[in-house]
């Protein structure tokens, strides 16, 4: 089995962090052009960037959909890592300008990537990110969840979920 790190958006995590668990978020990408062919049910791991370097959580993969901003606004809401639409899309067009986007066709899409049972961990239990993680990788990459890195980060994602299972039944 296959799970994925990607490398997430400050903002998009704090957001949704504030509110530990999710149904449903869309781990967006500014651009549409590359589509994401992760299997569904595959973990999908917040890699949080520097100073922090380290894994904040995870989903299960749902699907992948290219969508106009818009439209991935009214299917997700906040579900999208920000409250209004104005601040995503103030968001993308940032890092549209930043990476020199050019649309493509007369309605510019984002990728969606369609996470279920998002878990956003406390910072006291992130986890140390992959060792092997390139400083200059901004897109995804996958691990092996049998064996090295991949298989270190899914076994420690799931003890912190037992944590955090524990703590809530103590109520």
């Amino acid at each position: 089995m296959y799970g994925y790190a990607a490398v997430t958006h400050h903002h998009w995590f704090e957001h949704l962090a504030q509110r530990r668990l999710w149904d449903e978020v869309n781990f967006w990408r500014p651009s549409a052009h590359h589509s994401f062919n992760g299997p569904p049910g595959s973990p999908f791991f917040f890699k949080l960037k520097a100073p922090h370097n380290a894994i904040g959580g995870f989903g299960l993969v749902a699907r992948f959909a290219r969508l106009p901003d818009w439209l991935a606004w009214d299917c997700f809401g906040e579900g999208n890592g920000a409250a209004p639409f104005e601040e995503m899309e103030a968001r993308l067009n940032e890092i549209r300008t930043r990476n020199k986007f050019v649309a493509t066709g007369p309605v510019p899409q984002i990728g969606c990537i369609l996470l279920s049972s998002a878990i956003f961990f406390p910072k006291e239990l992130w986890i140390p990110q992959p060792a092997d993680w390139a400083p200059r990788n901004l897109t995804y990459q996958r691990y092996d969840l049998e064996q090295g890195e991949g298989f270190r980060i899914w076994r420690e994602c799931q003890e912190r979920v037992r944590v955090l299972r524990a703590e809530a039944t103590q109520f």
